[in-house]
């Protein structure tokens, strides 16, 4: 422990209680938070060890709270607190983060870089401007700072290896900043709930998860239960294949990989297999499995769990953003903050948006994924306005922070270095076997041609099957189709309009139907293409992006169920597509044009040039700015980095337009959620909002967006005090059995709003 200064100067105190009464004194909550604190939690120097920067990170802990050594501060203390030891303490807040921001600044130009991380460590990352004006700012004096900590000084350098360009390089500094900044706030909130909250503290360490060499043998005992019953068809036998070829790539070095596998060629499991493998022979600390789309997280962590087997439960975190926390446990709720967890299920969203975020709540996982396997499943979904930053987050994570990264898709995107395309990655490794006979062995469908039909016209064709699934662009469109096929209520529409349990009841039904080769027309969004296992003989699909014909082509014949090839009919009614997929409709009718089978790898890598390669003016592009100039460096000594961590935040926005869970009367679960949110007594629990996760239908969200009307309207209700976040809807007839959500259904037409 450090010398003892002469005044006692504390760091936390305990609620109604006396400076004498055990409170956290200031030099044992820097030691704690930069070396930790034994059998309770580690430090920030172990948690920035996994980069190489275990140094950068005791001396962010050491120095993040030094404001603290002052009198204003130790007055707030006493006032907050409510303790009789001082009658003049002040309420309010007192800047304690920029004496050692400043501290670090003084200290030379890397010192610039724990400035960013010191002076943001409660209010997140500032922007360059925002920590120049705080190094001028008036602070309390703290004379008594300890001068064993004063004398400290700043690594050489930090521990990445530097890249070619300036904006390479400068990213690079400016993404370790942002690592080093989630270990020193993970090690400060754990240092500060191991004081504050020790039951918690205690809830935390209480469950030791499996490792990952016991969830890959837990894996390999159920993928020999699933080979033991597979049939002996032509499609099982592609599977099998795949699968081999994963086992043996997982003894290759961590680096950067591609797994391309048509739709209903295993990959799941397949991918699952070499990342865990690959993870245990490599010593890398865990594996995250990152996924398009929130309609199948839930999914595919539930198949992931059960594949386990009793290691599941806590070997397994499921972490998106409906309803945060997520998790039906403490465990769940706790690892979710930080991803401490073995194998971590979670979207695009969460993932990528964290890598660019500056608050603390959002970083505090990104040190944890350090050492990983990440598997980004659906690849060809990267946004393309957004390419540059994502495939220089992806490039940074595999160069300098021992992460192997797999591209896992059906449609393998064209996003190699090349002339052209300079914001390309380097050469992946391709893990599947021979490409061209994988495609031809795993062949089960035949696209045909785009043909223009009327919707009248279009309707005739479906009803003229008895099992057909229709996919159209929009809900306007798939609800104007399912009106018109299904005058009698024997035909299925499939919208995020319902919520996840009433869509999970119906694809069982769909299922049952097509099991039993009942009659089952089904009119669809996009969200079927999402990895659903259905399969029909006829599937038809409104032009789209040729990865989106794709994907519907893996509903049809899926199995390989008919030794006929199934039918992917796609049509064009003359109804102009939305604006977001406008170009990809584009760039498919040029690529369809030149190719008799659309779905062979070197169509679908002629795709990917349409889409991204031609867009070089459009690889970074928002609006609000593009991201990668937020990250500059300039010839100054005294300020080299112009890093503006908050807009980049701002900018880098995979879904632009927010969205917001609200839990809708569907069901007699559904109807009583409503009504126990409508009278609750007591916070929300854990479990409460987990239940509440499948009986939700996400609004737009917005001061002119549509939840911010229908609270105006009162047809949907928070509880501020005892569930924030958790929106219900109050009108019962808001929800229709057969088209789920409408929400103004019922509503005197006399209290309807126009957004302003």
């Amino acid at each position: 422990m450090y010398d003892r200064v002469m005044r006692e100067y504390y760091a936390h105190t305990l609620p109604a209680t006396e400076p004498a009464d055990g409170w956290e004194l200031l030099s044992d909550h820097l030691s704690r938070v930069g070396d930790g604190w034994p059998d309770r939690h580690a430090g920030a120097s172990s948690l920035a060890s996994a980069f190489g920067a275990a140094e950068w990170g005791r001396l962010a802990g050491l120095w993040h709270d030094l404001g603290k050594y002052s009198d204003e501060f130790q007055d707030y203390l006493l006032a907050s607190a409510g303790s009789k030891a001082s009658r003049k303490a002040k309420r309010g807040t007192v800047d304690h983060a920029t004496f050692g921001a400043r501290l670090a600044i003084d200290k030379g130009p890397l010192g610039w870089i724990l400035g960013y991380v010191i002076a943001g460590h409660h209010g997140g990352l500032p922007n360059y401007n925002e920590l120049d004006v705080r190094k001028e700012k008036d602070l309390p004096a703290t004379p008594d700072a300890p001068d064993e900590f004063l004398k400290l000084d700043v690594p050489l350098r930090p521990p990445i290896s530097p890249a070619g360009t300036d904006t390479e390089r400068s990213f690079q500094v400016a993404f370790f900043t942002r690592m080093l900044f989630s270990s020193l706030v993970d090690a400060d909130f754990l240092a500060t709930e191991s004081f504050m909250s020790v039951a918690r503290s205690d809830e935390r360490r209480s469950v030791v998860p499996p490792s990952i060499a016991e969830l890959r043998a837990a894996l390999d005992d159920h993928l020999e239960q699933l080979s033991a019953r597979a049939q002996p068809t032509a499609v099982n036998a592609a599977r099998a294949e795949v699968l081999e070829a994963c086992r043996r790539h997982a003894d290759e070095k961590p680096g950067l990989f591609s797994l391309t596998v048509p739709t209903g060629g295993g990959k799941t499991f397949s991918s699952l297999r070499f990342a865990l493998g690959h993870a245990e022979r490599n010593g890398l600390r865990r594996v995250i499995y990152a996924i398009p789309f929130t309609s199948i997280i839930e999914q595919n962590a539930s198949k992931f769990r059960a594949s386990l087997g009793a290691l599941g439960d806590h070997g397994v975190l499921e972490h998106h953003t409906n309803f945060d926390p997520p998790g039906d446990d403490t465990w769940s709720r706790l690892t979710s903050e930080n991803w401490a967890a073995p194998l971590v299920a979670t979207t695009n969203v969460q993932f990528f948006e964290s890598l660019f975020a500056n608050t603390p709540s959002r970083c505090r996982k990104l040190h944890n994924i350090a050492k990983s396997v990440i598997v980004l499943d659906e690849a060809q979904a990267l946004p393309v306005d957004l390419l540059r930053p994502t495939l220089a987050a992806i490039q940074e994570l595999v160069r300098n922070y021992g992460c192997s990264v797999v591209l896992c898709t059906a449609t393998q995107p064209a996003l190699e270095r090349r002339d052209g395309f300079e914001i390309g990655l380097p050469k992946a490794t391709e893990i599947a076997p021979d490409l061209t006979k994988l495609f031809e062995d795993l062949k089960r469908v035949r696209v045909e041609p785009i043909r223009s039909v009327d919707p009248g016209e279009l309707t005739r064709e479906l009803l003229a099957h008895e099992r057909v699934l229709c996919i159209a662009n929009t809900k306007r469109e798939a609800g104007a189709l399912f009106g018109a096929l299904d005058p009698e209520g024997d035909a299925f529409y499939l919208t995020t309009n319902l919520c996840a349990a009433h869509r999970t009841e119906r694809l069982d039904a769909i299922r049952k139907r097509l099991r039993e080769g009942e009659r089952c027309r089904v009119v669809s969004t996009s969200l079927i293409e999402a990895g659903v296992d259905v399969s029909f003989p006829v599937v038809y699909r409104a032009v789209a992006g040729l990865d989106s014909i794709a994907q519907a082509a893996g509903r049809c014949n899926r199995h390989g169920e008919s030794a006929e090839l199934g039918r992917v009919i796609v049509y064009d009614t003359g109804e102009r597509p939305p604006t977001y997929i406008a170009g990809a409709v584009q760039d498919a009718r040029t690529v369809l044009s030149r190719f008799e089978d659309p779905l062979l790898p070197e169509a679908i890598e002629a795709y990917f040039r349409e889409r991204y390669w031609r867009h070089a003016g459009g690889w970074d592009t928002t609006p609000d700015g593009p991201v990668m100039p937020c990250f500059r460096m300039q010839g100054r000594k005294s300020a080299p980095f112009c890093f503006d961590f908050r807009d980049a935040s701002d900018r880098y926005r995979v879904i632009r337009e927010r969205q917001t869970p609200v839990v809708v009367p569907w069901g007699d679960e559904g109807a009583r959620l409503t009504k126990t949110l409508a009278s609750l007594t007591e916070p929300a629990s854990t479990a409460l909002r987990r239940r509440c996760q499948r009986y939700a239908v996400n609004i737009r969200t917005g001061r002119d967006g549509s939840l911010h009307d229908l609270r105006a309207m009162g047809v949907v209700r928070e509880n501020d005090e005892l569930a924030p976040g958790l929106f219900w809807f109050e009108n019962l007839d808001c929800y229709d059995e057969r088209l789920g959500l409408i929400p103004t259904r019922g509503v005197d037409p006399g209290r309807l709003i126009v957004s302003t």
